[in-house]
């Protein structure tokens, strides 16, 4: 059966990476994106990243959803 997972980077050069595997949590560095825990699909996210950072950066929902 396949299942759905989330990629979450530790930082552009991984400088996260030890904090992330020794307490078993991952940190974006978003601090306007509230807990995405709850969400269940991409088109999701990119409705919360679009109703945190509008619309005037067009690149921003599509690669900050990614």
């Amino acid at each position: 059966m396949a299942g759905n997972g989330w990629t979450v980077r530790t930082g552009r050069h991984g400088e996260r990476d030890d904090w992330a595997l020794s307490t078993g949590r991952t940190g974006g560095g978003w601090s306007e994106i509230p807990d995405l825990t709850p969400m269940q699909t991409r088109e999701e996210i990119a409705d919360l990243v679009r109703s945190v950072y509008g619309t005037e950066r067009p690149r921003v929902v599509p690669n900050y959803t990614g």
